[in-house]
């Protein structure tokens, strides 16, 4: 029985229909597909790459670093950790309100073999010890990885507070060669506690660092205003038998002398200020790590 034009009409109406939530679904999907492409965690993906051309700022006076890397190559469990803030100075605090805001979307990945074998994630956990600190660690890798890649991306917690100098869409890209990395065949996952003592340890160093940075600096003024006053000495001999014109120059060269002498006694004062702080720093670390 031939169909009608109705019967005709409403075959053309559902050809239409299902063409149309074909193209939407397929729309939909070209969309996604498209935002996964743009996504901070897709761009530079692939083959793992040595060259760092992004930045390592995560707000207005903090930075990411990672502090250290360690491999189990029996178990293929690897832990890095990371700092975030200013290493010049752990006590700069113009970051904290910042950094109370910001949590970090991670992944890991690593290039087994030759460097032209394809890159692969692997499996991470993420553990904030505290705004400052974080640990990544990773697990089934095995050894002849050459190299693994974190990529962090710092996100707001409230879009809503502000943040001096964060920047959306970051992609922070960290290295560690596997000929670089401690091994460990008795490192296992560990607490949180555990974490934040090789936090404190961290601090503990950069006071020790800066004690000894200040010891040399005392050294070397030491050493200088020695051979200042050796010179002052010869100068003066030397003045007991020169012309008018010539003790002029003389009384000169002294006179610069002693000034070198009171601008290096002067470096010694503040490096051996900055001691008594650094030593009183670590005291005060040590006495909370209790508690902390």
């Amino acid at each position: 029985m031939p169909k009608t034009n109705k019967q005709k009409e409403l075959k053309r109406h559902e050809k239409f229909r299902k063409r149309k939530a074909f193209l939407s679904a397929a729309t939909i999907i070209l969309v996604a597909f498209i935002g996964i492409l743009l996504s901070p965690f897709y761009m530079g993906a692939g083959k793992v790459s040595l060259t760092r051309n992004d930045t390592t700022d995560v707000a207005t006076n903090a930075k990411l670093y990672r502090m250290s890397s360690t491999f189990n190559p029996k178990t293929g469990y690897l832990v890095s950790e990371f700092y975030v803030g200013n290493k010049e100075d752990v006590n700069d605090l113009s970051a904290e309100k910042a950094l109370s805001n910001i949590k970090y979307a991670t992944r890991a990945q690593i290039q087994h073999g030759t460097m032209g074998n394809q890159a692969r994630f692997v499996s991470t956990r993420f553990q904030k010890i505290n705004d400052h600190y974080f640990v990544i660690e990773a697990k089934d890798i095995q050894p002849g990885f050459n190299v693994i890649r974190y990529d962090v991306v710092p996100e707001l917690v409230n879009s809503k507070v502000e943040t001096d100098g964060f920047t959306k869409n970051t992609l922070i890209k960290m290295y560690a060669r596997e000929n670089k990395i401690k091994l460990d065949t008795n490192l296992k996952p560990k607490a949180k506690s555990e974490y934040a003592k090789n936090y404190l340890a961290m601090i503990i160093k950069t006071y020790t660092k800066k004690i000894s940075s200040s010891q040399k600096k005392i050294a070397n003024a030491q050493a200088t205003i020695d051979r200042d006053q050796e010179l002052i000495r010869k100068m003066n001999r030397k003045k007991a038998i020169a012309s008018s014109s010539q003790k002029e120059d003389i009384e000169s060269q002294i006179s610069d002398y002693k000034q070198d002498i009171d601008n290096q006694t002067q470096i010694i004062k503040e490096a051996k200020k900055t001691i008594k702080e650094q030593k009183e720093n670590i005291t005060a670390t040590k006495n909370g790590a209790i508690n902390f």
